[in-house]
């Protein structure tokens, strides 16, 4: 069971470090040989995922818990990989998924501006970010590294 539990914690952070590299809103959760994909957002479109892994012969049910078992080589989990892996890629060369060029959860400390007097606020498209005042305008505040 321990070698079980340690392949899927491999896969589980292979395919989670994956997402982030490419910036893909979806990571892998697991507990034991017990995995599941979770979604970081909504995409109206993200279900195509379960789909495209079963159209390159893995078996997966949308949004379902999946297990490893003894029966599964290594062989299995890398072909599971690499399903993973190129329907998330093509995902996002369709546009049906994003391609972030940061981190999904970034994690903003108000407490540690990146230059002294920011101050932490929502750019006009609602994600948080970082503000000075406008030297030439007192009333208004220029985003931090725009």
């Amino acid at each position: 069971q321990q070698r079980l539990n340690a392949a899927t914690t491999a896969l589980a952070d292979e395919l989670s470090a994956f997402c982030r590299e490419h910036g893909a809103p979806l990571e892998i959760r697991h507990f034991a040989s017990l995995w599941r994909v979770a979604w970081l957002e909504d995409h109206p479109l993200q279900d195509l995922l379960f789909a495209m892994m079963r159209s390159r012969g893995v078996h997966i049910l949308d949004n379902f818990p999946c297990f490893l078992t003894t029966a599964h080589s290594e062989a299995d989990i890398a072909h599971i990989a690499g399903a993973f892996k190129d329907s998330v890629r093509e995902l996002q060369e369709s546009e049906f998924l994003p391609r972030h060029k940061s981190p999904v959860s970034v994690v903003f400390d108000a407490a540690k501006p990146p230059v002294p007097g920011a101050r932490l606020g929502k750019d006009p498209s609602g994600k948080p970010a970082w503000f000075v005042p406008n030297p030439d305008d007192p009333a208004k505040y220029l985003k931090v590294g725009a």
